[in-house]
């Protein structure tokens, strides 16, 4: 016969995810000014939602999806206006290039983030 595994408070979602995102890119923009600030929205999400870590990291890298859409809509916005201007077509590749890599790096470092806020829940429960 087995012993039942205990419940504690960390094994619960603790937050939503709504409030949870919300929080990690006002995070993220408050740090914005600092290298991978994106992670540390994501360690915010990750925190407030609890859970599994599978749940941290879908709280963060939505944080990063929200947070790069503002950059998407910007650039979308100036490459319609160099379009215009008839821009040679390696530019658009750069410009798709760096888009990408951006996304990659947000998204990611949001995941990442999200990910060690998860664990960092576990840890130490206020």
């Amino acid at each position: 016969m087995t012993a039942a595994k205990e419940f504690t408070p960390a094994d619960q979602q603790r937050g939503s995810l709504v409030v949870s995102v919300f929080v990690g890119v006002a995070v993220s923009l408050l740090f914005s000014f600092i290298p991978f600030s994106t992670v540390l929205g994501g360690i915010a999400a990750g925190y407030l939602r609890g859970g599994e870590e599978s749940d941290g990291a879908v709280a963060g890298a939505i944080t990063g999806l929200v947070a790069f859409a503002p950059f998407v809509l910007l650039l979308y916005l100036i490459l319609a206006f160099v379009a215009l201007a008839g821009a040679p077509s390696l530019f658009n590749a750069v410009a798709i290039l760096i888009v990408v890599s951006v996304g990659v790096y947000t998204i990611g470092g949001g995941a990442i983030g999200g990910y060690i806020g998860t664990l960092l829940s576990r840890e130490f429960t206020f």
